[in-house]
């Protein structure tokens, strides 16, 4: 039986930049730079040391604060760490070779005594797969030792220019399949949730044929509508709590992560990603690994200057600097903008045919359906709010993030903090439909920081 879960809130965002179903095969690199701090791990602790040779699939660094996390080397070659401050460098790479064999870490090859789930888990942290693993309540990595009260797989990506679900399983559904059944020993009598979306395309259907005759299997289907298919969203849907326990949440991605773990015993650093977005001449899905040159992917794909190269969506992701010269082994997607800064000559007297509102109120209300051309332009002036209410329309939590919003501006915390901030998932659609433009989401997300440590701060006071 297929369920199809109540929404509320959220929207249909059609922005121009839609990547191509085809994936692409970059050249390989003269040399990969690979990031030591991502948007969840810090790889702080080196295991290696500069001009040392690394196999692929070695363990090149690891996040102490996040269950030893490794980073693993993409590539065979030498590591350099003088040169590049931030990263681990590989240079003189090596292509793919045999499978061979080496030595990891001690707290990682210390398998004695562990019963065959904690073997199992012990080789998706080493092979790299455990970081696809999310608790769907807080984003972070869950605790390899504790047992989830469920499982959540979406195979949905609604956030503009994602990578899509169907392009990853395309020509590896097989493998899809048999890492949801690698993953079922790991759990006790917890069921997996498998998320769809209510299109039905010839690739869905034939995955939920399969998965309908497959008991700790739940299907439930999810509207378009962007953030739905966000984890924490979906738990609360499913009548999941945090008080029962962390739920895991994965993508496509990482149940291929775990067959590519456990079936072939394989290091997994190598994935499907996509570029969309107005600024990138080639918008498409592509292979790619870690470390993989910006500048080198930057020409490859055509990206225009100027431009900002996003890590992730528009409304979750974060600008790549210069600092950053290599993709980081988190990136999924990246989104390319045009830098356009430059203000419009007498804007206020145009009607704006080629821009979308969520009021209607722009003159391409009278257009059919279009694709927006989005860049990093302000468009307009801020302005204070004026409580139209859009932002509580689109927000699929329930918030009034303008309540919240005019409680910040009076400084009275104890109100904003009833007006529970912590349910906000950081999708960013308030921000993006509000008409004062407000950046409401970084305003709701900076709250929750600062009630974070104020409560942070009552805790040890209490203590001494």
């Amino acid at each position: 039986m297929v369920s199809r879960m109540k929404t509320r809130g959220g929207y249909t965002v059609n922005l121009e930049g839609k990547p191509a179903k085809e994936i692409l095969n970059l050249r390989e690199p003269t040399a990969l730079h690979l990031p030591l701090r991502t948007t969840r791990f810090n790889f702080s602790e080196l295991h290696v040391r500069d001009a040392e040779s690394v196999l692929q699939g070695m363990i090149l660094a690891s996040d102490p604060g996040n269950h030893g996390i490794p980073l693993l080397a993409p590539r065979s070659g030498t590591v350099s760490l003088a040169n590049n401050p931030g990263h681990v460098t590989i240079e003189g790479l090596k292509p793919d070779a045999p499978k061979q064999g080496f030595n990891y870490p001690e707290a990682y090859n210390d398998v004695e005594g562990l019963d065959p789930r904690d073997r199992t888990i012990r080789k998706l942290i080493r092979k790299g797969a455990w970081q696809f693993f999310s608790d769907a309540f807080t984003g972070q990595v869950p605790d390899p030792a504790a047992i989830p009260q469920a499982v959540i797989i979406s195979t949905v990506n609604l956030e503009p220019f994602s990578v899509r679900g169907d392009v990853q399983l395309e020509s590896r559904l097989h493998n899809f399949l048999r890492g949801l059944e690698q993953l079922q020993p790991l759990l006790e009598y917890q069921p997996i949730h498998l998320v769809f979306p209510i299109f039905r395309s010839t690739l869905g259907v034939k995955i939920r044929a399969i998965a309908r005759g497959i008991a700790w299997i739940r299907l439930h289907e999810i509207p378009l509508l962007y953030p739905h298919d966000h984890p924490r969203i979906l738990a609360r849907r499913l009548g999941l709590k945090s008080a029962d326990g962390i739920v895991w949440s994965l993508r496509t991605e990482g149940v291929l992560a775990v067959d590519s773990a456990i079936t072939y015993d394989q290091a997994v650093t190598k994935r499907v990603m996509a570029i969309g977005g107005p600024a990138a001449g080639n918008r498409t899905h592509f292979s790619a690994i870690p470390g993989y040159p910006l500048d080198s992917l930057r020409e490859q794909l055509g990206v225009q200057e100027p431009s900002r190269l996003i890590n992730g969506g528009v409304f979750t992701g974060t600008t790549l600097g210069p600092e950053t010269l290599g993709l980081d082994s988190e990136m999924q997607n990246l989104t390319a903008l045009p830098a356009t800064v430059k203000r419009e000559l007498l804007a206020f007297m145009r009607p704006a045919f080629g821009k979308r509102s969520y009021s209607r109120t722009f003159g391409s209300v009278i257009r059919g359906p279009f694709q927006e051309r989005l860049s990093i332009a302000l468009r307009g002036e801020h302005r204070p709010c004026i409580a139209c209410g859009f932002c509580a329309e689109v927000c699929p939590v329930w918030l009034l993030p303008s309540v919240i919003h005019r409680q910040i501006f009076a400084d009275d915390l104890d109100a904003a903090e009833k007006s529970r901030p912590d349910l906000c998932v950081g999708c960013g659609l308030c921000s993006f439909v509000c008409t004062s433009k407000i950046d409401l989401r970084q305003e709701i997300l900076d709250l929750n920081e600062t009630l974070r440590r104020e409560s942070a701060t009552q805790e040890e006071g209490a203590l001494t």
